[in-house]
């Protein structure tokens, strides 16, 4: 996640840099509309639309532009009412869309997330969503500045994830026994995966540049930032995100089953409590692999249409460096059930909560 983060954060800086001259148009008229058939092409729709400036230097005036009349521009088909980013050519008049707006859709977006999580989850839904507004808080401001800079990605990680970690937890989940447990064990597992990543990245010689993305970034901060430590510090800030689930889950699982039966012993209560456990492991390692297969269609689909037998295509860097992202946050998860269940019943026996009237 940090990754993406940073090169997202990377990107804008320098398209603000390069292109300056970005404003944004609303479409006020459709003058024209065609469809070309290039030389051995497909149809394509070319329009000239009609546009108003609605920021910039040209704030309030019209113009026009033609789109779709490159071979390989994008063929989206634009309407009165559209909102575009527009790109005019420094000291000319002529001007391009780069992008569409798409701020008005995420904001009604996230509305509905934070109406459904406080609705769902009533107080404890709202100080999620403080908690996940500091978790924001220290990765947009300091820990991506501070690796945009030149600092240590790893080090710039552990730093924001030993803030984040009690704060998300205590905002989400409230200060008490389990909630400790679960921290603990999230930091014990998070070192257990950050050394099996370190290893591994090094045994398969990951360099960290098989996207685009991370040589667009290269050549943006040429030897500024390293981009394996940067991909070993995604890697833990993505595994954090699988623990926290867990943890919490399998502590508040023991704490019900110790409520419901106070004369449980040790062993029976981790019997019973593993047990859960194992199915939460099944289900979180299934969702690990969909989430990655569900964000990658594209690519698994260029490589379906390869020639290539499986074991080349595995052995690509992109596809490597997920299987090492996947598999080594898997085995955070699987360490971290039996290491908070463990945990969770020495505070239940040894400390116990009195049963909620």
């Amino acid at each position: 996640m940090l990754a993406f983060l940073l090169l997202g954060l990377g990107a804008k800086s320098l398209i603000i840099q390069v292109q300056a001259a970005n404003f944004e148009a609303t479409v006020t008229e459709i003058v024209d509309e065609k469809v070309t058939v290039p030389a051995g092409g497909e149809p394509q729709t070319v329009q000239t639309l009609q546009l108003k400036a609605t920021s910039g230097e040209l704030k309030g005036q019209d113009f026009q532009l033609v789109n779709g009349n490159l071979p390989l521009v994008n063929k989206q088909k634009y309407e009165v009412g559209d909102k575009l980013v527009i790109y005019q050519e420094e000291g000319t008049q002529n001007f391009t869309i780069a992008d569409v707006v798409r701020r008005p859709s995420l904001g009604w977006l996230l509305l509905i997330f934070v109406i459904a999580a406080v609705i769902v989850g009533r107080w404890q839904g709202v100080t999620s969503l403080l908690g996940l507004l500091a978790s924001f808080v220290v990765i947009f401001y300091l820990v991506v500045p501070r690796i945009a800079a030149g600092a240590n990605p790893v080090v710039m990680v552990i730093i924001g994830c030993s803030l984040i970690i009690p704060v998300m937890f205590l905002l989400s989940h409230g200060w008490n026994r389990m909630t400790l447990v679960a921290m603990v064990a999230t930091l014990i597992a998070m070192l257990l995966t950050a050394l099996l990543i370190v290893y591994f990245v090094n045994q398969a010689l990951l360099t960290g540049m098989a996207s685009e993305e991370a040589g667009f970034l290269a050549a943006m901060k040429p030897g500024l930032i390293d981009l394996r430590l940067l991909l070993i510090a995604g890697m833990l800030f993505a595994t954090l995100g699988v623990l926290d689930d867990v943890t919490v889950s399998q502590a508040a699982v023991v704490q019900e089953l110790q409520q419901t039966d106070p004369d449980l012993g040790f062993w029976q209560l981790y019997a019973r409590a593993s047990k859960i456990g194992r199915d939460h492991i099944s289900s979180m390692i299934n969702t690990l692999i969909l989430v990655y297969a569900g964000a990658s269609f594209p690519l698994l689909l260029l490589f379906h249409d390869s020639s290539e037998p499986l074991g080349q295509v595995l052995n690509y860097e992109m596809i490597a460096e997920e299987l090492v992202r996947t598999l080594t946050g898997s085995i955070g998860l699987i360490v971290a059930v039996p290491l908070t269940t463990f945990l969770a019943c020495v505070v239940a026996v040894w400390w116990p909560v009195k049963p909620e009237n």
